[in-house]
């Protein structure tokens, strides 16, 4: 087995030999043609003074100073694909693109066959390159005032089991140049006491999450 080559000098060397070295991990992973990519866009709170840590959006500690970094998985591997440190006050969708083309590069040969993301990755910029670049995917929506309204219109519900149930609807935001197809997951806190996800602010039925 041949060790990657390192470049020995000059600006990057960080970033290069990171590439490398994720590359060739990679590439010894024969059985891994295609992999399930996981991309977080997470919250760190920090203590002390830490380079970049700074007061931002941090639903646990508000008020603390924090990192914002992205983060990617390959799901099968349980590897570490690629890992940005970001300040604390960074835009959840801040070098969302740069993140993927350079996660991308790690994976060398290895086909995307499925994309999940957390609801940092739901711009319609990032969309539109995972589109052309024919990668499917599954992001989390966030849940603005115009998506609520559609989710409340929605009908055609199908039910999976009790107080648990499906549906689709056609949504296009504001800024987007077309519409995309969201699947809306509906369950009943009366039905289901430990059900994940959130309950809507808008009015809605009592004991709805969405």
């Amino acid at each position: 087995m041949e060790a990657p080559s390192f470049p020995r000098s000059g600006d990057g060397l960080i970033v290069e030999v990171g590439e490398d070295v994720h590359r060739w991990l990679f590439d010894q992973i024969h059985a891994l043609k295609s992999v399930t990519l996981d991309l977080d866009s997470t919250v760190i709170t920090r203590n002390g003074e830490q380079e970049g840590a700074v007061r931002g959006y941090n639903p646990g500690r508000r008020g603390r100073v924090s990192h914002h970094p992205l983060l990617a998985f390959v799901a099968e591997a349980r590897m570490v694909a690629n890992f940005w440190l970001r300040p604390g006050n960074t835009h959840s969708a801040n070098n969302v693109l740069q993140f993927l083309e350079a996660t991308l590069a790690h994976l060398g040969e290895k086909k995307v066959g499925l994309l999940r993301a957390d609801s940092g990755f739901f711009d319609d910029a990032f969309l539109k390159v995972l589109e052309g670049k024919r990668i499917p995917y599954i992001i989390a929506a966030r849940l603005n005032q115009v998506l609520q309204r559609e989710l409340y219109q929605a009908t055609g519900w199908w039910a999976l089991e009790p107080g648990l149930e499906l549906t689709e609807i056609r949504y296009q935001a504001t800024c987007w140049s077309q519409p995309r197809r969201v699947i809306v997951v509906r369950q009943s806190a009366r039905q289901r006491k430990n059900a994940p996800g959130k309950t809507l602010p808008l009015a809605c039925p009592a004991g709805d999450r969405a």
